[in-house]
């Protein structure tokens, strides 16, 4: 939907301006914004004609075509922008509470957790126009250009050798963005040439600027913003978020959960083929690509209300994505790091941190890994689904437990089992669905 300045009737809100004030307001306020930054409004009211009343950084908008759900006055909305250019577009997110309010935790991953889809299907297509672009629909200059800057700056198993570049990797995965945002504001430097969020969303928001839009769009010479929200009817257009499931990388839809709890345990993800491949036009292209990145950006929203989940909970927890450029392609680590919960309540320097991981590897198939860590000592353990593999990891367990004793860690269990561990603690996940009538 449209939102532009203007004039607003009497409201008890304290920022008043008039609609020539909000222009020049509005564009100061624009030239300091970011792409990716996430911006408070509240709702005022509706005017007369049906137009929804906003202020927006002490700013007075109109949001002339409202998406058709509840705004009751005094609502905040979040508004992450897309890009600044003809006209800042926004999309309306969620609004992410306070640790205080797990209820609306809950809430906005209802909201987000439908509209996520898995990374590798993207990173098959990014790997694509980055070394094969011949084999792919012509992209416009810039979202070529945006492509192949996402895929050169993921990492390289040579380069995530160095316990800092590992560090580095993780935090430029997206989760901390907005962390980065407000030290940034606080005056802090700011180092975002490598978040990979936020060459996401610039990706976004090159891909929704040369696609045909569905609607009128204002002037560039208008004092406005446009604000994305989501589509939820199966034809919506591609200019749109995702739709309300998740793909395969198939592209067949499937449940994004099974049961009443958001399932925080990595999962494996083999890498996927990539589907530019099959697609003749440059819009059709395009339209696959917004979708895809659209579903990924929602994904790691879903880990950032994960992660305040476990913080209403009482318990530290990080969980993320981290693609590795290999010259096979691009694989994916899902991992979780936090403080086991089952010994929240004895002494604060013996609780272990324990991080769990998994991959699907070629040749080796899907691979689970928990590693704990209590003072100085390190417990590892490997799943893995194939028979071969687990042999194979059993066979250098020794080699892993001389560079642990290596690295000064005082090794407690280190094993290797065929098959898949069994989950626990799901008393802690975030209860989406009410089973009892």
């Amino acid at each position: 939907m449209d939102i532009k300045p203007g004039d607003l009737p009497p409201s008890p809100l304290p920022a008043r301006v008039s609609a020539s004030s909000a222009t020049s307001a509005n564009t100061t306020a624009v030239q300091n914004w970011q792409i990716g930054q996430i911006l408070e409004a509240v709702v005022v009211g509706k005017s007369t004609d049906g137009k929804l009343l906003l202020t927006l950084q002490g700013n007075e908008v109109v949001v002339p075509r409202p998406p058709p759900l509840p705004f009751p006055d005094g609502q905040r909305l979040e508004l992450e922008l897309l890009s600044k250019t003809p006209l800042p577009t926004f999309r309306l997110r969620p609004f992410v509470p306070t640790a205080a309010d797990p209820a609306s935790v809950q809430q906005a991953l209802r909201t987000a957790l439908p509209r996520q889809q898995p990374l590798p299907p993207l990173l098959a297509n990014l790997t694509i126009l980055a070394t094969e672009p011949q084999s792919a629909p012509p992209m416009p200059k810039e979202v070529a250009q945006l492509s192949q800057q996402l895929y050169q700056q993921l990492p390289t198993p040579k380069q995530l050798q160095q316990v800092m570049a590992l560090k580095n990797a993780l935090q430029q995965t997206g989760p901390f963005l907005e962390s980065d945002l407000a030290k940034a504001v606080a005056g802090h430097p700011l180092n975002t040439e490598r978040n990979l969020r936020l060459t996401l969303l610039r990706l976004a928001a090159s891909l929704r600027h040369h696609l045909p839009a569905e609607r009128p769009q204002l002037p560039p010479s208008s004092p406005g913003v446009t604000l994305a929200t989501p589509d939820l009817s199966p034809s919506g257009r591609s200019t749109q978020p995702a739709p309300p499931y998740a793909q395969t990388p198939a592209g067949s839809p499937q449940q994004a959960a099974d049961n009443s709890t958001i399932r925080q345990t990595p999962q494996p993800q083999s890498q996927s083929k990539a589907s530019l491949l099959t697609v003749s036009t440059q819009e059709n292209g395009l339209e696959e690509l917004l979708r895809q990145v659209e579903g990924v950006l929602n994904r790691g929203q879903v880990h950032q209300l994960q992660n305040l989940h476990a913080e209403n909970q009482g318990r530290p927890l990080w969980a993320m994505e981290l693609p590795i450029r290999t010259e096979q392609g691009i694989d994916l680590f899902d991992l979780r790091i936090e403080r086991d919960a089952e010994h929240q309540r004895g002494d604060s320097e013996s609780i272990p941190w324990s991080v769990t991981l998994a991959f699907d590897l070629d040749g080796l198939g899907p691979i689970r890994a928990a590693v704990s860590l209590r003072g100085d000592q390190i417990t590892t353990r490997f799943w893995a689904e194939r028979e071969t593999t687990s042999t194979l990891f059993n066979q250098y367990l020794d080699t892993l437990r001389s560079r642990l004793h290596h690295a000064g860690l005082n090794v407690g269990r280190l094993e290797c089992r065929c098959g898949m561990p069994v989950e626990t603690n799901t008393d802690l996940e975030p209860q989406l669905l009410d089973e009892k009538a």
